[in-house]
């Protein structure tokens, strides 16, 4: 099995280049296709989802909020909850022994400590 993660930045090609290389491989090609799991998952819309894990507002999280992370969950609404899907759906993306493209949603990191059985 192989897995090729692509990290990306708006603008940066990294869709394109990702589809271009899983046609060219025969490989199976995951993009927004993790977008739409995690909504099939969480039932939510897949709009929805994108724009929460797009919102960086969690990657700047205080260590406390007024002595509580509850208020601080309560502001950043779902984000926690689907992060936690992205890294499940991800994972097992990587745990299904294809050979494969994933494109963004941190999977280098995600897939990196993956070991081939």
């Amino acid at each position: 099995m192989n897995i090729i993660t692509i990290s990306r930045e708006f603008g940066s090609g990294g869709r394109e280049i990702g589809k271009r290389l899983a046609d060219l491989l025969d490989y199976e090609y995951y993009d927004k296709e993790i977008i739409a799991e995690i909504a099939k998952n969480k039932q939510l819309d897949e709009t929805y989802v994108e724009a929460a894990l797009n919102n960086r507002a969690w990657k700047v999280a205080p260590i406390t909020f007024r002595r509580s992370f509850s208020g601080y969950a309560a502001a950043t609404g779902n984000q926690t909850s689907l992060l936690l899907e992205q890294k499940r759906v991800v994972e097992s993306i990587g745990k299904a022994g294809k050979n494969c493209v994933v494109v963004g949603r941190n999977a280098d990191v995600l897939l990196g400590g993956l070991r081939a059985v």
